[in-house]
């Protein structure tokens, strides 16, 4: 609920932050037959990429749960470990 609470005020803060200024009013309108164009060539490239994605993000969830049942110092191990990565892909894109 946090979380949605906080995306819907920053919505909205952006909303009339872009409101406010007239030079960015044309950046917001509702998508019309011309966004959709290229949509096939789009997911017939993202498609595979996010099945790789959620391959990679569920590796990691069973080698969390894996190692709860080698022992607790294991599963903290593998936790830090999962952060520390993902940390760092974070700095990679610039968080």
């Amino acid at each position: 609920m946090a979380g949605f609470i906080t995306n819907i005020t920053t919505l909205i803060l952006i909303r009339i932050s872009i409101s406010t200024q007239p030079q960015l009013r044309p950046a917001i309108f509702w998508p019309d037959r011309r966004a959709f164009t290229g949509l096939a060539e789009y997911l017939s490239i993202s498609l595979p990429f996010i099945f790789l994605l959620m391959l990679d993000y569920w590796t990691w969830e069973y080698m969390t749960i894996a190692s709860g049942y080698i022992s607790v110092s294991a599963q903290a191990t593998q936790v830090l470990l999962i952060n520390m990565t993902y940390f760092a892909c974070m700095i990679g894109g610039g968080i």
